[in-house]
């Protein structure tokens, strides 16, 4: 049995318990997709994607929460224009995540949906390892603490920054907020946490999913309103619409998007994400596609193999498939083409014998997992 079919059949069998564990969690909005932050947009430039506009909301630990649910540092850092980064090249040392609670309350909160979320990632990849610490309610550099803020939403840091204070919340229904982060939440975090970046805002959307702004519901803050006939794509007043960045295409490639776009993984919005009531922001260019409605449960193939790619030190597939020669990385044209196998037909030297070994090889590398 291949190990790709190995994985499914896996996946299928833990898919009904975690639909067990999922019905338990308390039900409310989504506070990963939260309309009821006050969302502003900056322009910042950080050392993994250059320049970029950003919608952004605030955490009462005056934290900035980029791209709806990252936490890129404190409201001052993102304004100050310094170089920061994603870490998304940055795995955690030794496949090791290192965390804590910030105390025993949120312990006693949480610590059922972490651990549900942390079997669902080492299910498939058991090569990563969670070392847990003492409660402490100091931030730590290179310790993600774990929080349960009220009204903070569901985020986490993307990566490891051994020189950075890490951080995840998962809030909890309050009095006054009664979304849940519950374990798909707290899974699509880990996955932050992992390095892994959303697949909505990959460079090549457009092909599989459109996103529609006329969708979008403006959420408007600060006394806007938005005119009448007007929408999210055109003619918004400042104050509406902040969370339009939220699904811009980041043009910074990384290990995190080496894959096919897939529609399955837990890193993908959901369709009808920041939407106003009855619509969808997201849906496929054809009808082959489906996108979810729902946070998915667990991770998908390619989640784990982009998450094996990270951790290829540690990961036995990643290890097997370096040794196989995968990915094949000759270059025959490197003036027609930075990707692997890059032959043009009308060069010298390009295509024939040369494409005919390449198409071979990746088949080859298909074959044995190593996509």
């Amino acid at each position: 049995m291949s190990p790709l079919v190995t994985i499914c059949i896996t996946l299928l069998i833990f898919s009904f318990s975690s639909a067990i564990i999922a019905a338990q969690t308390p039900s409310g909005s989504d506070p990963l997709y939260p309309l009821d932050k006050n969302v502003s947009v900056a322009t910042i430039f950080d050392n993994s994607f250059g320049e970029r506009n950003v919608s952004y909301f605030t955490t009462v630990e005056r934290l900035a929460i980029i791209d709806g649910d990252v936490i890129y540092g404190t409201e001052a850092q993102l304004l100050s224009s310094e170089f920061r980064s994603f870490a998304v090249k940055q795995p955690w040392p030794g496949a090791t995540v290192v965390y804590k609670y910030d105390t025993a309350g949120t312990a006693a909160r949480v610590a059922a949906i972490v651990n549900t979320a942390i079997v669902r990632w080492q299910l498939v990849s058991p090569y990563l390892t969670f070392q847990q610490l003492s409660n402490n309610v100091t931030p730590m550099n290179g310790v993600l603490t774990i929080s349960s803020n009220d009204c903070g939403g569901c985020n986490a840091n993307v990566g490891f920054g051994a020189l950075l204070p890490l951080q995840m919340n998962l809030q909890q229904p309050s009095t006054a907020c009664n979304g849940s982060c519950g374990p798909n939440e707290a899974t699509h975090e880990l996955g932050h946490v992992l390095g892994l970046l959303h697949e909505h805002q990959r460079p090549d959307r457009e092909r599989t999913v459109n996103y529609h702004c006329e969708n979008l519901s403006p959420n408007c803050t600060g006394g806007a309103t938005m005119p009448a006939g007007s929408d999210c794509c055109s003619g918004a007043p400042p104050g509406c619409c902040g969370n339009a960045h939220n699904f811009d295409i980041i043009s910074g490639l990384g290990k995190s998007y080496e894959y096919q776009y897939d529609v399955n993984s837990v890193m993908h919005y959901v369709s009808q994400a920041f939407a106003l009531p009855g619509t969808f922001t997201l849906t496929p260019v054809n009808t082959t596609v489906t996108l979810p409605t729902v946070n998915p449960s667990n991770p998908d193939v390619p989640d784990f193999e982009r998450v094996c790619k990270i951790y290829e030190a540690q990961c036995p597939q990643a290890q097997s498939c370096l040794a196989l020669g995968c990915p094949y990385k000759e270059k025959a044209c490197t003036d027609f083409g930075s990707g692997y196998c890059s032959f043009h037909p009308y060069a010298d030297g390009c295509g024939g014998s040369k494409a005919a070994k390449c198409v071979e090889k990746n088949e080859m590398c298909k074959e044995n997992g190593c996509s």
